[in-house]
């Protein structure tokens, strides 16, 4: 935005980040700002060589401001997805748009068919930004009602992190990101539950047998938004501590935390830490 004929000003005032100005600046210079913006593109030419060193001295601070940040090409981490249900479909396309590596396994999953786990794996394929190989990776899985033990037992036999996905009636969980041996896993959670209601384990296995409810267009995004943000976080590294798992409602889309210890009777804290 142009604050005079000569001085311009990027980024608002809006109590996040100080406006960045520039004084003094040609609008020739103003337009390969904008097309490095856009592009990438190095300035035109044409620029003299006063420009040229206003250019990349805007350029400069732009960036040291974070006020204009280049898209990244790659993220730094992967995730592995267990399965292509459309909530899970939904975040993979979020995470794609990010530049981050996406993997799917071959496993047939209880949650989707062959055919959608055949589709998004081709489009992930088609939209995988070439790159060196991820210095993390996340594993990825959705189910109905509650946590499957029986796929995530192999993710805790194997060190490996992962985001854990729960459909119910009235809720959409999204587990924080679980580092095994590290922090507390949903099994742990249901073992706490099962201290509440020695009934849990009976209804929690006729819950884990039916279909996963449908979710609104909108409650779609809202959760796969958050469970990208939870990716992120650990992909990143600023992970929230402690960890806490998200929980929506379906009919309003309010959101809400929850958290839970350690349970003496899992064995989650046996595996061998991944991180100190």
């Amino acid at each position: 935005m142009w604050r005079s004929l000569t001085d311009l000003q990027i980024g608002d005032a809006d109590g996040l980040k100080e406006p960045y100005v520039v004084t003094d600046v040609a609008p020739r210079v103003v337009s390969a700002i904008e097309q490095w913006a856009e592009t990438g593109a190095a300035p035109a030419k044409s620029l003299t060589a006063e420009d040229i060193e206003q250019f990349e001295a805007i350029v400069q601070g732009l960036t040291a401001t974070e006020h204009m940040r280049t898209r990244p090409k790659r993220a730094p981490y992967g995730v592995l997805a267990l399965d292509a249900h459309p909530l899970t479909a939904a975040i993979i396309d979020m995470l794609l748009d990010g530049g981050v590596p996406i993997t799917l396994d071959s496993v047939p999953s209880p949650v989707c068919s062959a055919q959608q786990l055949a589709e998004v794996r081709y489009e992930a394929a088609c939209r995988v930004r070439p790159g060196p190989p991820v210095a993390r990776q996340i594993a990825l899985l959705t189910s109905a009602y509650v946590a499957d033990p029986a796929r995530i037992a192999p993710l805790m036999r194997e060190d490996q992190p992962f985001v854990a996905v729960s459909i119910g009636d009235y809720s959409v969980e999204i587990s924080p990101v679980v580092i095994p041996g590290v922090t507390p896993c949903p099994m742990c959670q249901e073992a706490h539950r099962t201290t509440i209601d020695e009934a849990r384990p009976i209804l929690a296995s006729q819950l884990r047998t039916k279909p996963v409810p449908p979710l609104s267009p909108a409650l779609t995004s809202l959760a796969a938004a958050l469970a990208v943000q939870t990716i992120a976080a650990f992909g990143y590294g600023t992970t929230e501590i402690p960890p806490r798992a998200v929980v929506l409602d379906t009919t309003t889309l309010r959101a809400g935390v929850r958290s839970w210890r350690f349970h003496p009777g899992c064995p989650c804290r046996h595996p061998a830490p991944l991180m100190d």
